[in-house]
């Protein structure tokens, strides 16, 4: 909110200008899924602390996430929670690098990113929206059948998360998979986004008109 009330202020004073913004690693292929699965640009914000279940597909929900401290203390409650209910929440992680997630996952599958699009498509198949399986060896068919096993015996106390590197087709089905387990509204809420061009339109878009010689002052 910040940021977009500098940039109105500026656009104020310069009604003229034009704000282009770049970020060569963003989470734009978040916000194109999110168009694509709920019609509008949205935030997905986990709930840790009601999850008893949770996925993450190349994430790193307690390190690199942008809501990270909030979803390390979150998570961490539903480990305390052993101390008093004898009962405590599970991580599962598939990520094609080591991350702090990663390093206290009670389940952790190291995958590439070409593998983990084949893994998160088995995962749609065990939950009714993929036609067929994927061409998974033996042991990554298996992690997959005991973490979905897990995850239907969670229902609306489990989530998937799904990394920024992901492509927006994926993450979209990653969406439909969380709708089917009851998520959303339970352990997902959906914050509304400003409907913005992606960062490689924005660049695109100043750098044509700049060959046009629309710019006189960058």
């Amino acid at each position: 909110p910040s940021v977009a009330a500098a940039l109105a202020g500026f656009q104020k004073a310069y009604p003229q200008a034009k704000v282009y913004s770049y970020e060569p690693i963003s989470r734009d292929n978040e916000l194109l899924a999110a168009k694509a699965a709920f019609g509008t640009p949205a935030r997905q914000v986990f709930d840790l602390k009601t999850a008893q279940v949770v996925l993450s597909f190349d994430a790193d929900l307690l390190g690199e996430h942008p809501n990270a401290l909030r979803q390390i203390n979150d998570w961490a409650q539903g480990r305390k929670s052993v101390d008093t209910t004898k009962t405590m929440n599970r991580l599962y992680v598939i990520e094609s690098r080591y991350t702090l997630t990663g390093s206290v996952a009670d389940h952790r599958l190291p995958a590439s990113t070409r593998d983990i699009e084949q893994l998160i498509l088995q995962l749609a198949y065990k939950a009714g929206l993929e036609s067929a399986q994927a061409g998974l060896e033996a042991g990554p068919r298996d992690f997959i059948d005991k973490v979905w096993e897990d995850l239907t015996k969670n229902p609306g106390k489990a989530l998937i998360a799904g990394g920024y590197n992901l492509r927006p087709e994926v993450l979209g089905v990653i969406a439909a998979i969380n709708e089917k387990l009851g998520a959303f509204g339970a352990t997902i809420s959906l914050i509304p986004e400003t409907d913005r061009p992606t960062h490689a339109e924005s660049i695109k878009a100043l750098v044509d008109s700049m060959k046009a010689g629309n710019v006189d002052t960058l």
